[in-house]
């Protein structure tokens, strides 16, 4: 699919099907440049979401809607797995915060202790090794990682 279809398609169904998660995003975004103030921000359009950067921002990531955004980590993995949450919200639309946010905010609340039981089995835990944490990981890198090292390269 060509690029500028893909990202009018995008924007359909984020303004529609995922229209909840994408009014979050905004009212998250205001939130937080009314809290931090536009110096605190990097705001940049990659792939055609809105990407904010909270520059002295101490937490991973969160994509809400067509908006989302990290903290001052900045990674290109972090950008492109919270793209592909981008993805998952235009499939699961009005589903989304209870198939996959609220299971991600949990999942991310609670990873170190997580990582401490398995690691006292003896075993060994990623962040993605639970399915929508993986797929949206993939989802970047597969749609998303030419643009990403693009736009931070910036």
């Amino acid at each position: 699919m060509p690029k500028t279809i893909e990202i009018i398609v995008f924007y359909l169904l984020s303004l529609t099907w995922g229209i909840l998660m994408t009014l979050v995003g905004f009212f998250a975004f205001l939130g937080v440049l009314l809290i931090r103030g536009p110096k605190a921000l990097r705001v940049r359009i990659i792939k055609g979401r809105i990407a904010v950067t909270v520059i002295d921002g101490a937490f991973g990531g969160i994509s809400l809607g067509m908006l989302y955004m990290v903290g001052r980590q900045d990674s290109p993995h972090l950008h492109m797995h919270e793209l592909g949450h981008t993805y998952q919200n235009i499939w699961w639309g009005p589903l989304f915060p209870f198939v996959i946010g609220i299971p991600s905010v949990i999942r991310c609340a609670l990873f170190s202790k997580l990582v401490a039981r398995a690691n006292a089995k003896g075993k060994t835990l990623k962040y993605d090794d639970i399915w929508f944490e993986g797929q949206a990981s993939n989802l970047g890198y597969i749609h998303a990682y030419e643009e990403v090292i693009k736009a931070l390269k910036k």
